[in-house]
């Protein structure tokens, strides 16, 4: 096989590699002799189809029971069968091949040398690249001796290259009878992509064992009637995988959370969970040495930084500018730093939220009614929230979470990712209704002249500027669909069959940045005055942090905490809702003394840092999916998330060229793909 791994060189057990299975047929054209490429399988079977142009949609196998008995009875009577076989090469295993069947008189002396030629006949494929850990069964049909011959080899400890080949050589009677050596070949290579049957070839030492490999397949084996089915109809490969015998992947039991477990004990969870999070603290670090550390970085900054400045003019508003925008970014920083290098659970990202507008408003409501001083009652509210914290966290409260079922999280995520949305599709609507043009119509004399003498010069501004306040609105409209839309297919095309896997993984990871550089390069060369995002450059005075009640700050940051800790997002360095909580407690103290607003986690931040931060296998089979590995576990993307927030004052001449709809269809994708991940939505997909 051409550039095929080298035969010589020793594999690791075979369940760490996945099984190439190539089946080829040995063909004449005109003068030219050799074994071509027809089948071939890596999970799913690919055959090549167009006149020999192109492979087929991968699908699932679907073999004849009697091709798969034929098999059995080759293997079980008379196929050669030879096990660790030494050999060098595979010319050194044809070699021996056809020297055992002259020992055991099964050809003669003329005949071994056409059947050894024939075997050695080049290959030919459609795409001459393998997987270098690919594994490569190898199944020939041929015509070539009047006698039939089977073989079955394996090479000693699974070298690269045909660790098992099968070769048959039918005569005419045999086709005469039906014997369909081509369904016999895709018979074998459909067992070799069974994990069972795969393991047991492996190491198997008789031709007992394959045998028994074979009944046992057939065990498992769903026949369909096929008065009803219709053999041609390829079966699509399925969404989940299956272990081969009829259970999930895996088949492990999942290992209970014993983190939320009662002992009694004051302060004992927050001592366990430091316990376990001191051990994985360096490695939250080391483990941030990736470029998707680094997308995710610019990312979720401006997804953060432009609600931040949003919320702090809301809230603005409801305090009567006690607190302000410039006072929401350097609470951002400080609580969003404070909370990534001290949490439990780092993948948390805080952020303002719906509910403390509206306890901010309800409070100053309140204080005016009263006669209170606004700033003081909410100092002293602050203190008490943080004491009543460190009581809950000395009392376990958080094992409470437990019982918060996937109902109750997908409700609350939905509910959040559908206001997300709301807000950007209003958002764009808004521009329409409040933009107003900004700059001064300056008409030379030769304009004026021109007006019409039915129209005013008042008439005349008011017209022109309802025309641009319309070419603002629509042009709104296309940055905010083609960022949501740009993003969208960035992201897919990492499962996109175009380009090196690395290249793909890249573009993937930076489909938000590229998104938005790309939709501002956009605006920047159509010239029309879109909203662009607006930074306060002065700092007001000191103001009292945002003050949310008790209840709202526990379940707004544990439902939130329970959602990211879920057993499907396969975290591995375990959960912190004591220390969280905690952590939360020591920075409403903090926010309460140095005025500052206050921050819980935020459901669809945290919800879109950890799909930011998820990897997927490198490589999969033709037809599947990549697997679900995990979430790269770290503290650095948040960490310099709101450092970069805290320096925004900064990067004022950069950021006023990014256009605010661009930002809104970043809302949108991220409420968009929160969603998508909910049970509720991915099950009716």
């Amino acid at each position: 096989m051409k550039n095929s791994p080298s035969f010589d060189q020793d594999l690791p057990p075979s369940g760490e590699h996945p099984l190439f299975i190539e089946m080829a047929q040995f063909c004449r054209d005109g003068g030219r002799e050799e074994w071509r490429e027809a089948a071939r399988w890596v999970k799913y079977e690919e055959d090549i189809e167009e006149g020999g142009q192109r492979w087929s949609k991968p699908y699932v196998s679907a073999i004849h029971l009697s091709a798969l008995n034929e098999l059995r009875g080759i293997l079980e009577n008379n196929c050669q069968v030879h096990f660790n076989l030494v050999c060098g090469s595979e010319k050194e295993a044809c070699q021996l091949l056809v020297d055992k069947w002259l020992s055991q008189r099964a050809l003669g002396e003329p005949e071994s040398s056409k059947v050894l030629s024939t075997l050695l006949k080049p290959h030919a494929h459609l795409y001459e690249t393998t997987e270098s850990s690919s594994l490569i069964p190898r199944i020939f049909k041929g015509k070539t001796n009047p006698k039939p011959r089977k073989a079955s080899l394996r090479p000693d400890q699974a070298r690269r290259g045909s660790i098992l080949s099968v070769v048959y050589q039918p005569q005419e009677k045999d086709d005469n009878l039906g014997i369909n050596y081509l369904e016999i070949g895709r018979a074998m290579g459909t067992l070799l992509t069974d994990p069972g049957f795969k393991d047991l070839a492996y190491s198997a030492e008789s031709r007992d064992e394959l045998v028994a490999g074979i009944d046992q397949f057939l065990n498992t084996t769903s026949i369909l009637p096929p008065a009803i089915w219709d053999a041609s109809i390829r079966l699509e490969p399925h969404e989940h995988e299956t272990n081969g015998h009829g259970g999930n992947a895996g088949g492990e039991q999942v290992e209970q959370d014993d983190s939320l477990a009662r002992s009694g004990k004051l302060f004992r969870g927050l001592y366990k969970d430091l316990q376990r999070k001191i051990g994985w603290y360096p490695s939250d670090f080391r483990d941030a040495i990736s470029l998707q550390v680094l997308s995710t970085w610019m990312f979720l900054y401006f997804a953060c930084l432009t609600p931040m400045i949003t919320f702090g003019g809301l809230m603005g508003e409801a305090t009567h500018k006690s607190m302000g925008t410039m006072e929401t970014i350097v609470s951002g920083c400080v609580c969003g730093i404070g909370f990534a290098l001290f949490a439990g659970q780092p993948l948390l990202i805080l952020g303002s939220t719906g509910p403390v507008l509206v306890f901010e408003k309800i409070l100053v409501s309140f204080a005016e009614s009263n006669d209170l001083n606004y700033l003081e009652f909410r100092l002293w509210v602050g203190l008490w929230i943080s004491a009543i914290l460190m009581v809950l966290v000395a009392l376990d409260a958080s094992s409470l979470v437990q019982y918060i079922t996937r109902f109750t999280e997908d409700n609350f995520a939905t509910l959040i990712a559908l206001i997300f949305m709301f807000e950007a599709v209003k958002n764009v609507v808004h521009i329409k209704e409040n933009h107003i043009t900004l700059g001064i119509v300056n008409l030379t004399f030769d304009e004026f002249s021109e007006i019409p003498g039915s129209q005013t010069l008042h008439e005349v501004v008011t017209q022109l500027e309802s025309e641009t306040g319309t070419t603002v609105f629509l042009m709104s409209l296309l940055l905010f669909f083609g960022t949501f839309f740009v993003t969208y297919m960035l992201k897919e095309f990492r499962i996109s069959p175009f380009l090196p896997t690395w290249c793909r993984y890249l573009v993937s990871d930076f489909a938000v940045i590229l998104a938005i550089a790309c939709l501002s390069v956009v605006d920047y060369l159509a010239g029309i005055p879109t909203p662009k995002l607006e930074i306060p450059e002065n700092i007001f005075a000191a103001s009292i942090p945002a003050l949310l009640a008790t209840i709202l700050i526990f379940m707004d940051q544990q439902i939130t905490a329970v959602i990211v800790n879920r057993k499907d997002h396969k975290l591995q360095k375990g959960c912190g809702y004591h220390l969280d909580l905690f952590v939360l407690a020591l920075l409403i103290v903090i926010g309460s003394l140095f005025g500052l607003p206050w921050f819980v986690a935020a459901t669809v931040e945290s919800l879109t840092n950890i799909g930011s931060l998820k990897m997927e296998s490198e490589t999969a089979a033709p037809g599947e999916k990549p697997k679900y590995l995990g979430v790269r576990e770290q503290r650095v993307s948040n960490l310099l998330v709101f450092t970069t927030v805290g320096l925004s004052v900064l990067l004022i001449p950069l950021l006023k060229n990014v256009p605010m709809p661009v930002l809104y269809g970043v809302f949108l994708y991220m409420g968009f793909s929160a969603l998508m991940r909910m049970d509720l939505f991915s099950s009716s997909s």
